[in-house]
């Protein structure tokens, strides 16, 4: 971005793989001279030997033993706090697509809403292909059974695209990303 001076040093979380993808973006963007270096976590290699954590720099094969340093000691601590907080933010943003539901679409129709449909008629195939009565008994307004019925019409209209959507909501709750 315009304005802003380039790090003395970029450093990538991740081994040889992460730091070609680096490399390569380096050469995209233009700024050929900007240095890299990754940081792998320990690991056990295929013979059963213990590695601790390496530095790689591009043009080097061997990776560069972390040894107790106050330098490389930072370097750890900020991969370690940017795995801490990524995996939050992916843990969060997976919670809530797993909670998506066709169901989200309608109008009127929340979390709370949703949930009693669900847990009340045992699937959105059976959501669906409820009648208005029936989507009431199971816990919604009258309103909100006929923006349903508005919004995704009946089973049969549906179709394969409700199997689908049922199929595709069952697959998103058991990732485990």
């Amino acid at each position: 971005e315009e304005g802003w001076e380039l790090p003395d040093l970029l450093v990538v979380d991740g081994g040889k793989g992460q730091l070609g993808v680096a490399v390569r973006a380096r050469e995209d963007i233009g700024v050929p001279d900007l240095e890299l270096a990754s940081v792998a976590k320990p690991r056990t290699t295929a013979t059963g030997e213990e590695e601790g954590d390496r530095v790689f720099r591009p043009g080097q094969k061997n990776a560069i033993p972390v040894r107790a340093h106050s330098a490389l000691s930072l370097l750890l601590l900020a991969r370690d706090e940017t795995h801490r907080a990524s995996n939050t933010l992916r843990k969060k943003v997976g919670r809530k697509r797993r909670l998506r539901s066709e169901l989200d679409a309608v109008p009127g129709i929340g979390p709370k809403t949703r949930g009693k449909l669900l847990r009340n008629l045992g699937s959105l195939r059976e959501v669906l292909s409820a009648t208005e009565e029936r989507l009431i008994e199971a816990g919604a307004t009258r309103r909100q059974a006929e923006a349903i019925k508005a919004t995704l019409g009946d089973h049969a209209a549906v179709g394969a695209d409700a199997e689908n959507a049922e199929e595709t909501a069952i697959e998103n709750a058991f990732q485990t990303d």
